[in-house]
């Protein structure tokens, strides 16, 4: 898992992109400064009518016409209620999102895509802003605290020398 996310991580700074294909739906994800942007191919041969996307700390959903969007609970979900506006075979839709900077992070999730039919098809270890892990901010803490005590060590050190250089001046 590691070192998927690793990989992940280096790949979006190099590439910003990322795709995964499915039982004929294909997903492409790019990310462009704080905008994810959700590509999705219909390969299969019914209409793409669901989508299913977990976020964190992200607004300004962006859906195609005819879609519409809703966003609690932490999923962002897009749908249609007619079929004639799914995406249809060989076709391309476009979804996305802006990233807030307020503690999220790139991360792996699963995707879910549903068909007019009904049958859903889900997708995994797709790019999404996910929560900041806490080892982070406990990391940078720990380093706030190591290097107020290296600083401390260090000051007592140079006072102690210059007191001995004061005692044997006298």
């Amino acid at each position: 898992m590691v070192l998927t996310w690793l990989t992940a991580a280096l790949a979006s700074t190099a590439l910003g992109q990322m795709e995964v294909e499915t039982d004929g739906v294909r997903l492409r994800v790019e990310v462009l400064a704080s905008v994810y942007t959700y590509q999705i191919t219909n390969l299969a041969t019914g209409n793409i009518t669901h989508l299913e996307i977990p976020y964190h700390h992200s607004y300004y959903f962006q859906v195609p016409d005819g879609w519409e969007s809703n966003t609690e609970g932490g999923i962002f979900r897009a749908w249609t209620k007619d079929p004639r506006q799914g995406i249809k075979p060989d076709q391309t839709a476009k979804f996305s999102l802006r990233v807030s900077s307020a503690g999220a992070v790139l991360g792996l999730t699963s995707a879910t895509v549903g068909f007019d039919s009904g049958a859903k098809v889900t997708l995994t270890d797709v790019w999404t802003p996910v929560p900041e892990p806490r080892w982070t901010i406990l990391l940078v803490v720990l380093g706030i605290v190591a290097i107020v005590l290296v600083h401390t060590v260090l000051l007592s050190r140079r006072d102690r020398r210059r007191s001995a250089a004061g005692a044997n001046d006298a």
